[in-house]
């Protein structure tokens, strides 16, 4: 005998401004917000995110001193920091056992970036990705926009035999 097994998925639309997290039943259309980060440093241009100079410093053999480098331009490492707190908002819902399976959309830069910083055991339960960036869409045009996506992971969900 073959049951579905209802699951519950976390469809996470990303960028480096914000980050919506809907939940979504397998086979259903409709999303419902769970929750909602900001990263306000990414509405900020390059300039205003670290306005301070590099650090200096002396060289032990020399009495000149120079300057350090950053290690990434600013609008890179904020959007990287963000990243990472995408990333733990997911690895504890994974803990606390708020949904089954990831659906992660972003543009590819962002979308490397959370998946780059998610655990292991998230990873393993991200279903799909999409690199688009649908940051800019109304909650009540992501259906429309991803009713291809979403058919597509109901018609290859496998059902999983029971008893």
């Amino acid at each position: 005998m073959f049951a579905l097994l209802i699951s519950m998925e976390w469809i996470v639309i990303a960028s480096q401004t914000g980050a919506r997290i809907f939940r979504r039943r397998p086979y259903a259309h409709e999303l419902e917000l769970v929750d909602l980060l900001e990263n306000p440093k990414g509405r900020l241009r390059k300039h205003d995110i670290n306005s301070d100079k590099p650090g200096r410093g002396f060289s032990p053999t020399s009495v000149s001193r120079h300057g350090y480098m950053a290690s990434m331009p600013p609008d890179q490492a904020a959007a990287l920091g963000f990243a990472r707190e995408i990333a733990k908002k997911l690895d504890q819902g994974r803990t606390h056992n708020s949904y089954d399976h990831l659906v992660l959309i972003a543009d590819p830069p962002m979308l490397g970036m959370v998946r780059g910083a998610l655990e292991q055991q998230t990873l393993h339960r991200v279903l799909d990705v999409l690199p688009k960036n649908l940051a800019w869409a109304k909650p009540h045009e992501l259906p429309v926009k991803l009713r291809s996506l979403f058919e597509r992971i109901d018609r290859e969900r496998p059902l999983r035999h029971v008893g």
